[in-house]
């Protein structure tokens, strides 16, 4: 099994079953708001298109493991850009 791949599956299983109307913990900010569900559109510019279903909170690493679950490319390998910005994790 290739390195991380759990750990997406994982991921991905956790984005399924939360859902839109949750409220996220995080153990140094206490409760949030409830995080509202984002659609990504992912271009490769080599004729792939992905739409990713994501939270609102969720980090740029969090983003790459669900595009990476669903390209079959390493998370750590893809670059996210708007025009020439890079965002990083």
């Amino acid at each position: 099994e290739r390195t991380g791949a759990k750990e997406i599956r994982q991921l991905a299983k956790s984005r399924a079953r939360i859902g839109a109307r949750s409220c996220a913990v995080d153990k140094f900010e206490g409760i949030r708001a409830p995080a509202t569900m984002i659609e990504v559109v992912c271009n490769d510019h080599l004729g792939k298109i992905v739409r990713i279903k994501c939270n609102t909170n969720d980090t740029i690493g969090d983003l790459k493991k669900l595009i990476a679950a669903q390209t079959g490319t390493r998370w750590n390998k893809i670059v996210l850009k708007k025009r020439d910005m890079i965002f990083k994790d």
